[in-house]
């Protein structure tokens, strides 16, 4: 699995022109995001493999960061997050069968404020998922 496919799921359950300028990085490094709002997909260590190795559980962290000097909007775009990658089980994303995604903790929570006064919050995930190519 790969930042691609998770940036793919969260797409697949955006509703509405909120998020038409809504940019998606993939890795740890945000120096080149762009101003406004974006979305950081990280890769995280995972729980391994299951039921013999059949299915992966790789872990993601994904920042959500909104409008500059507005809060809610960054909590929004979490939230949406959130309730898509909880609701996105049972279906084909690229060449995985999406399994199941559970929070590694509690809801998404706000980190930080950057230098551009934009809040971030961040929730972390594990995913389980089948690969349809051999």
């Amino acid at each position: 699995m790969r930042a691609q496919d998770v940036e793919d799921i969260i797409k697949l359950g955006l509703e509405g022109t909120d998020w038409e300028r809504v940019a998606f990085l993939h890795g740890q490094d945000d120096s080149n995001a762009p101003p406004g709002r974006f979305v950081l997909i990280t890769r995280l260590a995972g729980a391994g493999l299951s039921v013999e190795g059949l299915f992966d559980r790789p872990g993601w962290q994904i920042t959500a960061v909104g409008e500059q000097y507005d809060y809610a909007d960054s909590e929004s775009m979490a939230d949406q997050i959130d309730a898509i990658m909880l609701n996105a089980r049972g279906q084909q994303v690229n060449d995985l069968y999406l399994l199941q995604i559970d929070r590694q903790g509690g809801s998404p929570a706000p980190l930080q404020v950057d230098d551009a006064d934009r809040t971030r919050f961040v929730c972390s995930y594990i995913t389980e998922v089948e690969s349809l190519v051999a």
